[in-house]
């Protein structure tokens, strides 16, 4: 599901993608739903389809916290080893509804980016998530330093009403252990080290992911980020088998608003990768 680095993407891909985003922002100026909501494509209807494209919707390596509210609506943006990417779902009752056209819009120089809506069916009803990832891999410039702010517009719809809303951006992560390329025994506890910020309303937690089967990971307690590391203890790290694995380190902050009779999460994340070997 990840996309790879963009020097090495086949120039028909890359072509490809231009195509499929300028088609986008043409349909951002239309008030169609049909034109501006695109169809995925290769999904069979079931909640796993469903699931599957959430995770596609942000790059690989973000980790969505456990304490997340799955019964709130949700407006996300991240910066993963580098890369920016915006998202969102929108709840009614059960499902994720339309919510018209998004745009997130970054701090001066101003740039605004269409949140290209997906639908994917589900039984008899059509679920609609929103995320730049797969129209702007690459490029979407939004500020990561803890006081940028990533404002989001939506033009809504016959549930959701128009709105504008603003994330308040959290830090880049910086990672001071393990060193990348480490050896992680897993007899042994290891521990998580960064840069800490100053914000008590910001955490951080850690994921190892293995390589070989990425379903099969584990996910430590939360630590707040002016405490610098966390542990992950041995009985957590003999969950995942030997060999190659990913360790994935999120600072993020997550607020709730209450919009009417919807609760609203803001979700900002900052994520660093490492690859490590278990052993």
């Amino acid at each position: 599901m990840s996309i790879s680095d963009p020097q090495q993407k086949p120039r028909a891909t890359m072509l490809a993608l231009a195509i499929v985003t300028a088609c986008l922002l043409a349909s951002c100026a239309s008030c169609s739903k049909k034109s501006r909501v695109v169809d995925p494509g290769g999904y069979t209807g079931t909640v796993a389809d469903l699931i599957a494209f959430v995770r596609r919707a942000l790059p690989e390596g973000f980790v969505y916290p456990a304490t997340l509210d799955s019964t709130a609506s949700l407006l996300v943006t991240a910066n993963v080893d580098g890369i920016g990417a915006a998202s969102a779902a929108f709840r009614n009752g059960p499902s994720f509804t339309d919510a018209g056209t998004l745009t997130v819009t970054a701090p001066p120089p101003v740039d605004t980016r269409l949140v290209a809506e997906y639908s994917i069916p589900v039984s008899s009803t059509i679920q609609y998530v929103y995320t730049t990832y797969l129209t702007f891999p690459f490029d979407l410039p939004l500020v990561f330093d803890g006081a940028a702010g990533h404002v989001f517009h939506a033009t809504g719809s016959p549930l959701i009403a128009a709105f504008d809303d603003t994330i308040v951006s959290v830090p880049l992560l910086e990672l001071t252990a393990p060193q990348a390329g480490a050896t992680i025994a897993r007899a042994n506890p290891v521990t998580v080290a960064w840069s800490p910020g100053k914000d008590g309303t910001v955490f951080v937690t850690a994921s190892v992911f293995s390589v070989s089967d990425t379903t099969l990971h584990v996910a430590v307690a939360l630590a707040q980020d002016p405490v610098g590391s966390l542990v992950i203890p041995s009985s957590r790290l003999q969950r995942v088998p030997v060999g190659e694995a990913t360790l994935a380190v999120a600072r993020y902050r997550v607020r709730y608003k209450q919009v009417g009779a919807r609760r609203v999460g803001q979700l900002c994340e900052s994520v660093v990768t490492r690859s490590v070997t278990l052993q």
